[in-house]
C-alpha cells in the first residue's frame, strides 16, 4: 500500500518525473494515459553499446536474486529481443498518438552528441520543449558538469 506521502508528493507544485530505464520506453502509451501532456525525451545511444550495458545491469540484478548463474549468450538475445519489441511498441506508439493528435510530444536526442556537448544538447532541448534556458541554469549546469567530470576523473 502506498503511504500518504506519495499522494501528498502527487498534489504539491508540479514537478517533473524523469523514467531513465531502458525498461520505460516500450511503455508510452501507459504513460500518455496517465500523464496526457507528457513529453517524452527519447535518448538514441548505439545498440553496441546499450545493448550490451542493459544486459550487464540484468546480469547485476539477477546475481543479487538468482542461485544460478545465468547463460551469458541467453541474456544477450532476452536483452536485444526486448530492446527491439520496446522500440517498435514506442514507435508504433508514438506514431498513433500523433495521428490522434495527443498532447503528448517527443523529442529525440543521440547519446553521442549529449556526450559531446552536454549543454548545447540541454539548450537545444529546452527550446524544442518550449522552457526558458536562464542565465541561472545555464550556470547551475555548468557547475553541476564540472562536479561529474570530477568525480568520474577520480
Amino acid at each position: 500500500a502506498c503511504s500518504g506521502e506519495y499522494d501528498e508528493m502527487m498534489y504539491e507544485k508540479p514537478k517533473r518525473w524523469v523514467l531513465k530505464s531502458p525498461l520505460h520506453i516500450g511503455h508510452v502509451s501507459e504513460l500518455a494515459e496517465v500523464f496526457p501532456d507528457a513529453v517524452v525525451v527519447w535518448m538514441h545511444r548505439p545498440c553496441k553499446s546499450s545493448v550490451p550495458s542493459w544486459a550487464s545491469l540484468t546480469r547485476a540484478v539477477d546475481d543479487l536474486i538468482e542461485d544460478d548463474v545465468q547463460d551469458l549468450k541467453s541474456l544477450g538475445q532476452e536483452v536485444l529481443r526486448y530492446t527491439r519489441w520496446s522500440v517498435k511498441r514506442a514507435i508504433d506508439a508514438l506514431d498513433d498518438l500523433e495521428a490522434k493528435g495527443s498532447g503528448v510530444t517527443a523529442h529525440h536526442v543521440k547519446y553521442n552528441e549529449l556526450i559531446d556537448d552536454p549543454k548545447e544538447q540541454v539548450r537545444r532541448l529546452y527550446d524544442s520543449i518550449g522552457l526558458e534556458f536562464t542565465d541561472e541554469y545555464s550556470k547551475l549546469l555548468d557547475a553541476y558538469l564540472a562536479k561529474d567530470k570530477a568525480e568520474r576523473s577520480k
